[in-house]
This record gives structure tokens, sequence and C-alpha cells, in this order.
């Protein structure tokens, strides 16, 4: 049995990545080859995890 809870979601929107952090700080990475499956996920992920739980990483920005 894995006793293990979610503690965070962090999504990435320029990788198309979502890192799942348990409790004992194990991690998951979900990447999504296309913006419509990162869509879908987001969406899935927004349903049943607390907006409190879930972050967004910062969009990298190029200073020229």
């Amino acid at each position: 049995m894995d006793d293990r809870l979610l503690e965070k979601v962090a999504m990435d929107v320029c990788t198309r990545s979502i890192m799942l952090i348990a409790d004992d700080g194990s991690d998951r990475i979900v990447e999504c080859e296309t913006v419509d499956e990162f869509m879908n996920v987001i969406e899935f992920v927004r349903k049943l995890v607390p907006e409190d739980r879930i972050v967004f990483a910062d969009v990298a920005t190029l200073d020229r």
C-alpha cells in the first residue's frame, strides 16, 4: 500500500510538463506532447486538486 499524499502540483507551460510532488518529497513528471493534451491534464488537475496546491512555473523571458 502506498501512503504518499499529493502535496503540490507544479505546472510548466513552456515545457508542457506537470510535476506531481508527494508529501515524502518524491515526485513524478507528466510530459505532454501536444497543447491539447497539456490543457486536458490541467483541466483534470484543477477539478481534483485544491487551488492552493497548484503552482505555475515562471515563464522564461529573454532580455533584449
